[in-house]
């Protein structure tokens, strides 16, 4: 019992310092700059933004990403970010679902999402460690579409309390064997590398890069602990640009942007660098939480809808056309593209 209180209320408190967290450092994405045509030859009304992302259909190629579960609270969350999903039809990712192994009545919070979008892409998420009967459980409970695996190394040895033991490679292949489902690695907020990306693509593992410039979980857990004992290590991912132009040269990699993604322009960045989709997640839960469920669905519609302007400006007419967009990268990013040898860019 005292497990799962422990989680529970860190479930809770990652969400409290979630919202609060605000990032003082610039947008990485400001180094990438993309060339717009100023003949355009596009006309708004013929834009067509639809996508099948795990055989499902969707209006645009955004997914809500992980961020809560197990607590009463999270399923008030889950619901209403499922009811918001399903208005838009984008893409919704739960929170992890390891806690379920200690509280199986905390499968509740994750399967709200289903009975709240019932024909919606939901995605499913647990650690490396997880046991497979959790998982099982949020599977059915949630009839999830994909399973994402967290890697966290850096938020757990940021934690106090966190894992010291990351050999995880053989825990992802018995998840990807014990299921048949599409399955997702997702870092969370240090972006991934493209020796570990041909490694997952090798075995048919999509990616979701999770690069840094949004929520610094190690900054978080400094914070959760009251010290700066890990501070050091906020600065040792990949930024999501970095981790952009590392799938560059990894051939049939197939990727979800996410991390610091805020703009229409920063998303029309990542369709550019040929991610099949966006993830963002903490913008949508600071608009939640200030605006509720009405208020987020308003964000979010003008997102697309300002994302779908831009689309248009920029000479495309389809989500996979993005891909044409030429592409000019300065400062920090143009030095790590030019010492990545190997990489290109159209």
């Amino acid at each position: 019992m005292a497990e799962i209180n422990i989680r529970a209320k860190r479930k809770d408190e990652h969400l409290d310092r979630s919202i609060a967290f605000q990032d003082p450092s610039p947008s990485p994405f400001r180094e990438i700059k993309l060339i717009r045509r100023a003949l355009p030859e596009t006309c708004l009304e013929t834009v067509d933004t639809h996508t099948t992302l795990f055989g499902k259909a969707l209006d645009f190629p955004l997914i809500i990403e992980a961020m809560t579960g197990g607590t009463e609270r999270s399923k008030k969350i889950n619901e209403g970010l499922a009811q918001i999903a399903s208005s838009l039809n984008i893409g919704l990712a739960l929170g992890s679902c390891s806690i379920v192994a200690d509280n199986p009545g905390a499968i509740i919070s994750f399967a709200i999402a289903r009975e709240a979008n019932p024909d919606g892409l939901i995605i499913a998420n647990c650690s490396p460690t997880t046991p497979i009967e959790a998982i099982s459980q949020t599977l059915d409970a949630t009839r999830a579409n994909a399973l994402q695996i967290h890697i966290n190394a850096v938020q757990e040895m940021a934690m106090k309390e966190g894992d010291r033991d990351f050999r995880w490679w053989n825990n992802i292949l018995a998840i990807r064997k014990n299921f048949n489902l599409p399955i997702i690695v997702k870092e969370v907020g240090f972006g991934i590398d493209r020796d570990t990306a041909k490694l997952l693509t090798s075995k048919g593992i999509m990616i979701d890069l999770g690069g840094s410039g949004g929520t610094d979980f190690a900054a978080i857990e400094n914070e959760r602990a009251g010290t700066s004992e890990c501070s050091e290590v906020s600065t040792i991912g990949l930024t999501t640009p970095e981790s952009l132009i590392e799938m560059q040269s990894v051939p049939g990699a197939a990727f979800i942007a996410s991390g610091g993604i805020r703009t229409p322009l920063d998303i029309l960045k990542c369709l550019s660098l040929n991610a099949l989709a966006v993830g963002i997640a903490n913008p949508v839960l600071k608009a939640f939480e200030a605006r509720g469920l009405k208020g987020t669905l308003e964000y979010l519609s003008d997102l697309i809808q300002k994302t779908r302007q831009l689309i248009c400006l920029f000479g495309c007419q389809n989500i996979r056309s993005c891909q044409n967009i030429d592409k000019v990268f300065t400062g920090d990013l143009r030095d790590f593209q030019l010492q990545r040898k190997g990489t290109k860019i159209r």
